[in-house]
């Protein structure tokens, strides 16, 4: 009666090794999942108004992580989001794209004409 007792509790054992292995997983993935498009545009938007705001203090390194940070939201996550977006989502989009490639061309003109 005992072996089988702990042939049980080795499955269970298995089960709970499998979930723990699991379960960090499925937290990770489904954050990534449920990212909606509101928050998408609300996080880019904010991302642009930084941006615009700060630019003109913005080293050549800062200018790195700005241009990672674009591509995250244009690439990353838009991807994630697109099938959700509606055709006034995409022209809001393409404004910020636009805003953010105007203070990047606006720090270049700055640069080139203070040197």
């Amino acid at each position: 009666m005992k072996k089988n007792n702990i042939n049980c509790l080795n499955g269970f054992s298995s089960l709970n090794s499998l979930l723990i292995l699991i379960f960090p997983l499925f937290i990770v993935t489904s954050c990534n999942v449920f990212y909606s498009k509101e928050k998408y545009l609300t996080d880019f938007e904010k991302f642009i108004d930084q941006t615009e705001i700060k630019f003109i203090n913005f080293t050549p390194e800062k200018w790195d992580l700005a241009n990672a940070e674009y591509d995250r939201f244009t690439i990353v996550l838009y991807q994630r989001v697109y099938v959700d977006l509606t055709e006034n989502d995409q022209r809001t989009i393409g404004k910020l794209k636009f805003r953010y490639e105007t203070s990047n061309l606006k720090a270049i003109l700055i640069k080139s004409f203070s040197q």
